[in-house]
This record gives C-alpha cells, structure tokens and sequence, in this order.
C-alpha cells in the first residue's frame, strides 16, 4: 500500500476546488486522487511499478502529453529530485499550467539529509539531485515562474499514523535523525 502524507492533502485540497485540473507527476499508484478535489491526472514513468492502474500519462516529465495551459495545479512528491533533465521538465510544467498566476506548481521534495542517507541506503539505486530553497527557486525563477515560497515547516509534516509511519519513525531514529519531521522542502511557484 503506498503511502498518503496528510500534509500533502491539505495543501493540496486548500488549493484545488472540484473544478480544477490536477496534473502528479511521479504519480505511481495514484494514491491522492480520492483524496483531493477537482480533475485528477497521474503521470509517471511506463516502467514505473504501479499497484492499482497504470498512470494517465506513461511518459516522462520532460515531454508532458497535454496542450499548453491545460492545468490549474501540478504537483509532485518525492520525485522532482528524481529527474535527470530537471529544467526541460520544469518548462514542461510551467507550459502546461493555466496563465495569469493561477497555475500552480507544488513540489514536495526531500532535503540534503534524507537524499544522503537515501543514497547511503540504496547506492546502485537512481541518481537523486541533493537541493535546498536556493537552487530549486533559482532553477523555477530559471523556467519563468513568479511568486516561488518556500512553504518548508509552514504545515504539520508529521508521518502518517500507521505500520509504515512508524517504521520510518524508528529508521530516523537509527540513522541518528530526529524523530519530528524536517525532511520535506516544499516550495509553491506560479506560472505568470
């Protein structure tokens, strides 16, 4: 069963009334989409594994399959820092978002300390780009998009009250980490 984080939720529910297009990158099992308003599409990869359906879109985020401003909210977690050509897919997402400062893009990444320990855990596993506020603004600023907020620590990131929460509870615990949870980044930007 995958994982919902309840933070995500609400943010993405304080965001997105039922009349609103909704685009997940990395959308895996499609797990928020009983879980927030509006329009849901999930994209991921083809060779992604999935539990429930295959994906919408079975493509990468570099070349999203939708005509220009087709989306009011795209969002991603734990999986921007995942993809290689990060400013192509970038593009791609401001190109598909409704102009006029509607359009928003919501990106729940890791920070440095949980990528490394990732990393630490799974080194054969894929690549991961280590980033703070700094440089995911600059590459957003970069792909043209206005009003960039750092939302990280702005919301209850607490893990989920279940079998899974917990065990990544006891896992920060081992490798040294605080139990509370300082491991999201979270950053809001518009397409003009």
């Amino acid at each position: 069963m995958a994982v919902t984080y309840p933070f995500v939720t609400d943010m993405l529910r304080a965001r997105l009334t039922a009349g609103h297009r909704v685009l997940e990158i990395g959308c895996g099992p499609k797990q928020y989409r009983p879980l927030i308003p509006g329009h849901y599409v999930g994209l991921d990869l083809p060779s992604a594994p999935s539990l429930i359906e295959p994906p919408d879109f079975a493509c990468s985020a570099e070349h999203i399959p939708s005509p220009d401003e087709s989306f009011d909210l795209v969002f991603g977690v734990a999986v921007f820092y995942l993809i290689g050509p990060i400013e192509q897919a970038l593009a791609e997402c401001r190109r598909v978002l409704r102009s006029g400062g509607g359009g928003r893009l919501v990106i729940f990444d890791y920070k440095p300390h949980i990528t490394a320990a990732n990393k630490a855990l799974d080194p054969a596993g894929p690549a991961r780009r280590v980033w703070e506020f700094p440089e995911l603004a600059a590459l957003l600023d970069n792909a043209g998009f206005i009003g960039i907020d750092d939302l990280t620590g702005t919301i209850d990131t607490a893990y989920p009250i279940n079998a899974r929460g917990r065990l990544r509870l006891q896992a920060r615990a081992l490798m040294g980490l605080p139990r509370t949870n300082d491991s999201w980044l979270i950053i809001e930007a518009r397409r003009p």
